[in-house]
């Protein structure tokens, strides 16, 4: 996640430790030793979305959704990573974005967090209740029972290499993509130790290229640069760390044809009291990116579902 260095995320880890919160029985999914065969297209998609990594700013994404629906772009392929991937999790399953904001709207901080009674030195939190999460609100269980074709990254923790998963159980694999380090313990997955998929891929155009769509939108949530310069050594090295991320989710998102940037500010990855603005704050940007959105898919030959129900 984008913040991770920052202060608030050191001073949630912290306080968490002496809550009363139970991490629970570990979910009962089982996951085999081997990823499962890849899902292969039988055609060719006509339109992907690529949602990046950003904590609790990840409800723009629900907003942006929401337009493109109403809108009528035909969406056949949806990328995520990290908050990219939980809310590109809930839309592949239901293909319904105001399924997906109804369900969003309504989660809590303690629904994706949980403590364990005795944590780790990896990390507070276990992930369990994150994939509880999925599992209460999701039909599919497996990649391949998705309504919508779904693709997710994580982080390889010991190559430092992106580690695509597009089948085989859904919640490990969401839960991996968004295991922000330092946070959130790493989770063991078909032999690898994997991590938050921002941290070498935040908005995985590249990987939504490799499905050969027609069109790739791609959604950048990354926060804006704080106005006034740092005053102290830590400031500096908070802000020079963002730098670097807005250089790196720039260079990730160059393989998109459209790209949506909602003007997010400076909410925190785990600052779900914003989850409203955050919301209208992609509707409107969507909403501003039609028009350029619309005449490419004409370019390319693509038709809104309300004209192909005219056609057909």
């Amino acid at each position: 996640m984008q913040d991770f260095f920052n202060m608030r995320l050191l001073l949630i880890s912290i306080i968490t430790l002496f809550l009363t919160a139970c991490a629970g029985a570990k979910p009962n999914i089982y996951i085999p030793s081997k990823p499962p065969k890849p899902l292969t297209l039988k055609q060719q998609p006509r339109v992907a979305i690529v949602l990046g990594g950003g904590g609790a700013r990840g409800y723009a994404h629900i907003g942006v959704l929401k337009v493109l629906q109403k809108a009528g772009i035909p969406i056949d392929l949806v990328v995520g990573s990290s908050a990219g991937s939980l809310i590109g999790s809930l839309y592949a399953d239901s293909g319904n974005a105001n399924k997906v904001q109804n369900i969003m709207m309504r989660a809590s901080f303690w629904d994706f967090a949980d403590i364990s009674n005795f944590p780790s030195l990896k990390g507070p939190i276990k992930g369990y209740h994150f994939q509880k999460f999925l599992l209460r609100h999701m039909q599919a269980r497996q990649f391949r029972q998705l309504k919508k074709r779904f693709v997710t990254v994580a982080t390889n923790l010991k190559n430092g290499k992106m580690y695509v998963i597009d089948s085989g159980p859904i919640p490990p694999a969401v839960e991996a993509s968004a295991a922000i380090p330092g946070a959130v313990q790493p989770v063991h997955l078909y032999g690898k130790i994997l991590i938050d998929g921002s941290m070498v891929n935040p908005i995985p155009a590249d990987v939504a290229k490799r499905y050969h769509p027609k069109v790739i939108i791609a959604v950048n949530i990354s926060q804006t640069l704080p106005k006034h310069l740092p005053l102290t050594a830590f400031g500096i090295y908070d802000r020079a760390y963002k730098i670097s991320w807005l250089a790196l989710s720039r260079l990730s998102e160059r393989d998109a044809d459209i790209v949506i940037r909602p003007n997010v500010g400076q909410v925190g990855t785990f600052d779900i009291s914003q989850k409203r603005r955050m919301l209208a704050t992609g509707e409107r940007t969507a909403r501003r990116m039609l028009p350029a959105i619309k005449r490419l898919l004409k370019q390319k030959g693509i038709l809104l579902t309300h004209e192909n129900r005219k056609t057909s």
